[in-house]
């Protein structure tokens, strides 16, 4: 947990309103920041009363892998490294790989930056997956940020959305919409991010009493989900099983069903529900409903932990979830007469 959500935790608000108050913003009552900022002090928050003291500005260097073609993520979450960067006063540097050769080349620019920087103050992020030996490799020369990703590497901060919590409340919505026959529409399972997601859909079937049904899960990774049309092969398990609705772990799984389903003239039931964790923003034609990360507070809570890094070297983070936001389009509908 970051600093600003413990202070957050504390006091009963939420992290927004304490990120808000610590730039003295003007919507905040003075009473509430003054509580904030005794907080901020007693817990060594040091975000910009440290860095004025500096001499030299911290450098950040930032690795992002790069998927083929258009990628509104990445580009997302540069524009959020931007910004919490500007606000943290620190400057960065971009590593962008699109595989192990291109990692490899990056790796080795980064060793040159690094060395011929004249401030000792730098800090590492990665944005999205690497293979690990390279970040332990990172982490070893830097205090190194996973954004997303979490490593085995116990040294390595992971700043991620609480994905957990995030797709049992997702769940939520649609029980309260009245759907009980739900399937939870998985890429994999197994991959750490899936795991943890898959989790949440767990704890969500034992806080509603609600049996586990192993053919209401359905890896998309399935021999038979791989082919030409992932619409046609759910659209038989809705009929056979009475599902009402559908959530998947990525919004891309999503938004592939909906296409294949208007491309190929595919009805769903009526009142059938969709959910999706993730890329909500990657297609524009479909408002789909769900949970969207919040990428802009994930950076800055991660920049946040370095300037706490920089001035305690011995203080250590590990584990750092930030809560997403529901988003409510139009694929959630209501069963309830």
């Amino acid at each position: 947990m970051s600093i600003q959500q413990e202070i957050a935790k504390r006091l009963e608000v939420s992290t927004s309103t304490v990120s808000r108050a610590l730039k003295d913003n003007p919507r905040i009552s003075q009473e509430l920041k003054n509580e904030i900022f005794r907080l901020a002090d007693e817990m060594g928050y040091t975000e910009k009363s440290h860095l004025k003291k500096l001499k030299v500005t911290p450098v950040v260097h930032v690795f992002i892998q790069q998927e083929e073609g258009t990628n509104k993520l990445e580009d997302l979450l540069l524009r959020h490294v931007v910004d919490a960067a500007k606000e943290s006063r620190m400057n960065f540097s971009v590593y962008k790989y699109r595989n192990a050769a291109s990692l490899e080349l990056q790796y080795k620019r980064f060793l040159q930056n690094y060395s011929t920087q004249k401030t000792k103050l730098q800090g590492a992020m990665i944005l999205k997956s690497m293979s690990e030996d390279y970040a332990i490799k990172i982490a070893k020369a830097l205090p190194t940020i996973s954004i997303n990703h979490r490593l085995k590497d116990e040294s390595i901060t992971t700043v991620r959305g609480s994905e957990e919590y995030d797709v049992e409340y997702m769940l939520n919505q649609l029980w309260d919409n009245g759907h009980r026959e739900i399937a939870f529409v998985a890429s994999d399972t197994l991959h750490p991010l899936g795991n943890s997601r898959f989790a949440g859909y767990l704890n969500f079937l034992k806080n509603k009493k609600s049996p586990f049904q192993d053919d209401k899960v359905i890896n998309v990774m399935r021999k038979e989900l791989t082919g030409d049309s992932l619409a046609k092969a759910l659209l038989v398990q809705i009929k056979q099983q009475g599902i009402t609705a559908m959530a998947f772990t990525t919004g891309i799984q999503a938004f592939r069903f909906l296409s294949e389903l208007k491309n190929d003239s595919m009805l769903l039931p009526d009142k059938f529900s969709i959910v999706a964790y993730d890329h909500l923003n990657e297609n524009d034609e479909y408002n789909l409903s769900g949970i969207q990360p919040d990428y802009a507070l994930i950076m800055e809570s991660a920049f946040e932990i370095l300037n706490v890094r920089f001035n305690r070297k011995s203080l250590k983070f590990h584990n750092v979830s930030v809560p997403g936001e529901f988003m409510l389009g139009e694929t959630v509908h209501s069963l309830k007469s």
